[in-house]
């Protein structure tokens, strides 16, 4: 069941396309911080103020004055640092455990915290003032508007919601599998710990080599740019002739589907945790964290293709470059391989179709 045209729902629904019902779930999260056992009420609540001292001023505000979103991509990376700082100083569990799990998120955010740092502050002199605001929120804005219906006039409110919404997912979801697995005293690790801790590294080191692809590609461009080679139309990442960047003939964001694998493994690795002895009599908050873990890689994928990812890339790719439609019919979306059932979005001038 979609949320129908110009209905209020898209005021608090989150993410681009889930079922209302998951949004609700989304929401109903929030409860996991106040059923947190006493081992993890510490890790939950001084998370809630960190996630609020960083959102507020350097998020909120801005956004507010500026109408720009691009200020919550340095944030939300930013509180994966901070998920893992929590994490490492107050966790009290087996030490090898909360460890590991720490590092994963150090590195996970910190890489691109430091990239769009360094990025944003490149293209704006590091004044952080955009000119204008990042296609994916652009897109978000037209989405809005044009597909949902809304009053362009209430986009302020919509901003607020979406960008406090990824702070809000720091809060209650995707620090959940570090705040269980960094609690759980039992000594070795499971199985399943190793599995989704493997996982994670082969995820990040996708994501991490698509990204590396992705950079070479674009100073290869600006080079044929600055010596005159390369008059015509832009050229598709992916699509020959610049099909030697490998991982981008596999799906067309294969920088996505890493990110969402590591996210996966940081799923898998907290699984053993939720029978850990701080959760022994806490039925409804195990289940609290239960859903959190599942509706982790449902989060992340609806927000990797729909929300803030593929679909608002491609609404511009579309546009600026002619010949991505090729590029759409003939390489999956965001899946590197084959899976059934699933739609890989091979229409050419998805997601809106405004190809004109």
């Amino acid at each position: 069941m979609s949320v129908p045209k110009g209905h209020w729902f898209h005021y608090v629904s989150v993410a681009g396309n889930l079922h209302p019902l998951e949004s609700l779930v989304v929401y109903a999260l929030g409860l996991g911080i106040w059923m947190a056992p006493p081992e993890l009420k510490t890790l939950f609540y001084t998370n809630c103020w960190v996630q609020a001292a960083l959102f507020l001023p350097f998020v909120q505000l801005p956004v507010a004055l500026t109408g720009h979103m691009a200020y919550v991509d340095i944030a939300w990376p930013s509180g994966l640092v901070a998920i893992a700082l929590v994490a490492f100083l107050n966790g009290s569990g087996f030490w090898p455990r909360r460890w590991l799990m720490s590092a994963c998120y150090l590195l996970h955010g910190g890489r691109m915290a430091l990239g769009a740092l360094v990025m944003f502050g490149q293209s704006t002199n590091f004044t952080y003032r955009f000119a204008e605001d990042l296609p994916r929120y652009r897109y978000a804005k037209h989405k809005w508007s044009q597909i949902d219906g809304m009053p362009e006039s209430h986009w302020w409110l919509k901003m607020q919601q979406e960008t406090l919404g990824q702070g809000f997912s720091n809060s209650v979801l995707l620090c959940v599998p570090a705040f269980l697995t960094v609690s759980n005293p039992a000594e070795g690790l499971h199985l399943l710990e190793w599995m989704g801790l493997g996982i994670w590294l082969g995820g990040w080191m996708f994501e991490s080599a698509a990204d590396l692809q992705k950079i070479s590609f674009m100073e290869e461009q600006q080079r044929l740019r600055r010596e005159g080679l390369n008059p015509g139309s832009p050229a598709t990442l992916g699509l020959a002739p610049c099909d030697r960047y490998f991982l981008w003939t596999l799906c067309r964001h294969p920088n996505y589907f890493g990110e969402w694998t590591a996210w996966l493994g940081l799923a898998i690795a907290a699984l053993p945790s939720l029978t850990s002895e701080p959760l022994q009599g806490h039925v409804l908050a195990r289940l609290v964290y239960l859903l959190a873990i599942l509706l982790i890689p449902r989060l992340l994928y609806d927000c990797l293709v729909h929300w803030t990812g593929a679909g608002p890339a491609e609404h511009f790719s579309v546009k600026k470059r002619p010949n991505y439609m090729v590029y759409q019919k003939e390489v999956r979306c965001f899946f590197p391989f084959h899976v059934p059932l699933v739609d890989h979005h091979q229409q050419e001038g998805w997601p809106s179709f405004e190809v004109s």
